[in-house]
């Protein structure tokens, strides 16, 4: 295996998640995401070392562990910095959280502090807005931009380099849909956005390098395949709101969540990944009452959901 150069400045390490390389000089590079676990940041270190090359800064995506797991190994490896958008930042600094924000703000389950909802903790040293971006203390033969790309997570980032773009889980590539059918959002109406933000760029785009799959050379195809994946999810919910409308007037969370994974054939392996669907089709109930298509109510001390007659 080897890194797979996209031009002389840009690359990645393909993997369960892609790891960026940008080259800064002659040896110093930039890594963009960290991987699960100090193995596979190991295995990019190990790759960059027979290449000339050493790490010199991590920009972190966003604050989950497939993507953070592994930034301690790139420290020790030599990277000198730690950067993400202020919200994500939070997040991998007190990992933590994650599994209480699941939990509903109460403490989590055993099964939500395992490896894949709880990184170690890491140092973020540099907190990035989106616009052009200096790498401290270095330069690059390209313009580095970050780009904002909520709605997988609240604070998500992107990194443009030139004409190609690290978008972390703003996209999934078609053979994510199928394997999980209902995909982990945080914010459906954002995550709609960043996708209305990515078609707006995607002219100037050669290619759009994704946490998850290969790189896509025509961004507006993965683009529509993520816009219709989202909105068939959120016709799932519809679709369950009006039938509960119909019968008893209304749905809990726990109801809907049955319900959607009835509908799209999706069966959680685990209490962790039930979870996550739970959450996800939260995020689409939120994005339809802010639509003004669904709304929440309580009888008594039970909180039901119904369609907006």
């Amino acid at each position: 295996m080897a890194i797979i150069w996209m031009n002389e400045t840009v690359g990645y390490d393909p993997g369960p998640v892609n790891l960026g390389v940008v080259r800064l000089d002659r040896d110093r590079v930039l890594i963009v995401d960290a991987g699960l676990d100090k193995g596979r940041a190991g295995k990019l270190v190990r790759l960059l070392t027979a290449e000339g090359l050493r790490p010199y800064g991590v920009l972190l995506t966003h604050h989950h562990a497939d993507h953070t797991g592994g930034t301690k190994r790139l420290l020790s490896a030599g990277a000198e910095f730690v950067a993400a958008s202020p919200i994500e930042a939070s997040l991998i600094r007190q990992p933590i959280l994650q599994p209480y924000c699941l939990s509903g703000g109460a403490a989590p389950l055993p099964e939500l502090t395992i490896k894949f909802l709880l990184p170690p903790a890491a140092p973020v040293d540099v907190l990035l807005e989106a616009g052009p971006w200096q790498v401290p203390g270095a330069s690059s033969a390209e313009e580095l931009q970050i780009v904002d790309l909520p709605g997988h997570t609240p604070g998500q980032i992107g990194l443009r380099v030139g004409d190609i773009l690290f978008c972390g889980d703003a996209m999934f590539p078609a053979e994510t849909w199928r394997k999980y059918g209902l995909t982990y959002f945080a914010d459906m109406g954002q995550a709609l956005a960043t996708l209305d933000s990515l078609d707006g760029l995607s002219a100037a785009l050669a290619a759009t390098i994704t946490g998850h799959g290969e790189p896509a050379r025509i961004p507006t195809q993965l683009i529509e395949l993520n816009r219709t994946s989202i909105e068939a999810l959120v016709a799932a919910v519809e679709t369950e709101l009006a039938t509960a409308y119909s019968t008893t007037g209304d749905m809990s969370l726990e109801e809907a969540v049955q319900g959607v994974c009835r509908r799209l054939e999706v069966e959680p392996i685990d209490i962790s990944e039930h979870y996550l669907h739970r959450a996800t089709v939260q995020a689409v109930l939120t994005h339809l009452c802010r639509m003004n298509r669904a709304r929440a109510h309580l009888r008594g001390a039970r909180l039901g959901w119904c369609p907006v007659r």
